[in-house]
C-alpha cells in the first residue's frame, strides 16, 4: 500500500496474467496512482489511485479503453482522465497545467509510456 511504484511481485503477476491470455491488466488495492507499461505489446495498468474517497495521496485517474474490432490486427487503446480525490469528492482535471503536470509525473512512474495532451497512452517514447 501507498508505494507509488508497483513491487516487483506486481509485475510478475502483471506478466503472467498477459502469458495466460489476458490483453489487459488493471491492478488496485494500494490507494495510490501507480504508473503503465507495455509487456510484448499488452498493457498493464498498475493502479488508478484512489477513485471514490480522498486520500493524502489525492492523484487519481480514469481509465478509458477502446477495444479493437474482432479480427483487426489493432491494439487496445488506452487514454487516462486525471483527476483528483480530497474531501469525499473527485474531480476531473479542467485546467491545461494541472493535466499537463499530470501526464509528466505519471511518465515518470511509468515504464516507457508517454502520455499525448489529450491522455491518450503512447507506448513508449518512439510512438510505437
Amino acid at each position: 500500500e501507498r508505494d507509488q511504484m508497483p513491487q516487483e511481485y506486481q509485475r510478475t503477476l502483471g506478466r503472467r496474467f498477459l502469458d495466460a491470455g489476458a490483453d489487459l491488466v488493471v491492478g488496485a488495492h494500494p490507494h495510490v496512482l501507480q504508473g503503465i507499461e507495455y509487456l510484448d505489446g499488452k498493457p498493464v495498468v498498475y493502479s488508478l489511485g484512489n477513485f471514490v474517497f480522498g486520500s493524502s495521496i489525492p492523484r487519481t485517474m480514469l481509465l478509458e479503453v477502446t477495444i479493437p474490432a474482432e479480427g483487426r490486427e489493432d491494439e487496445l487503446k488506452l487514454r487516462v482522465i486525471p483527476g483528483t480525490s480530497s474531501a469525499g469528492y473527485t474531480r476531473m482535471h479542467q485546467e491545461t497545467e494541472a493535466l499537463e503536470e499530470f501526464y509528466r509525473y505519471l511518465e515518470g512512474i511509468s515504464f516507457g509510456t508517454v502520455y499525448g495532451n489529450d491522455g491518450t497512452v503512447i507506448r513508449d517514447r518512439h510512438g510505437q
